[in-house]
């Protein structure tokens, strides 16, 4: 439910979850649980998406040893953090560090990302060659999950649109939204994917975000 939340932009109603989980995840004795880091994710997500430039010091709390059980999860949380601040260099990087060496889940989430930073840099025949790598022949079976999916087609149509291949542009733009054909119609996700097809189809290729 917090995670929703912050989907939706109600960061208000995210903290109101992470607050009523915490007492039911505590450890007797007051040993650290292992659901501390889901929540503590979230939370860092909320006050990075509020401005706080602290967010990621939210991690840190978090028993060392959870942290380094989980490092792959943990990377990408902060880079993740570092891009809702607007830190587009440092979530690039930390990004790139996961591509080569992190689990499935978290190297095809990482490669998106990267392909995002490329974008918001005008980097966009690189932006294209490293989506297609998700996207492409044989690609991570968790792509054929929908919001991954609609993410990575929403990026790569703001690249394509960037080279000046509106026709490529608009069709992974309209796979983006046919990808998300299950969701609610006013999920947060379905309004970014029409807005990215409107915004590629009406032009300029410059006020396209994805």
């Amino acid at each position: 439910a917090a995670r929703q939340a912050l989907a939706r932009g109600d960061l208000a109603a995210a903290r109101r979850w992470c607050e009523r989980a915490e007492p039911q995840i505590a450890m007797p004795g007051g040993a650290r649980s292992p659901w501390d880091l889901p929540f503590a994710a979230v939370r860092a997500r909320i006050a990075a998406l509020a401005g706080d430039p602290n967010a990621a010091s939210i991690l840190d709390v978090v028993d060392p040893a959870i942290l380094a059980q989980n490092h792959d999860f943990v990377a990408l949380e902060r880079a993740r953090i570092a891009w809702a601040l607007g830190r587009v260099d440092e979530a690039e990087a930390r990004a790139l560090a996961l591509v080569d060496s992190a689990g499935e889940v978290e190297r095809d989430e990482a490669r998106i990302l990267v392909a995002r930073a490329l974008v918001a840099r005008g980097a966009h025949d690189e932006a294209a060659a490293r989506l297609a790598e998700v996207l492409g022949e044989g690609g991570s079976p968790r792509l054929h999950e929908a919001s991954p999916r609609a993410l990575a087609l929403r990026t790569l149509a703001v690249a394509e649109a960037g080279r000046g291949r509106p026709t490529q542009a608009r069709a992974r733009a309209r796979e983006a939204v046919d990808a998300l054909a299950e969701f609610d119609a006013d999920d947060p996700e379905v309004a970014e994917a029409r807005a990215n097809l409107a915004a590629i189809v009406d032009g300029p290729t410059e006020a396209v975000e994805p």
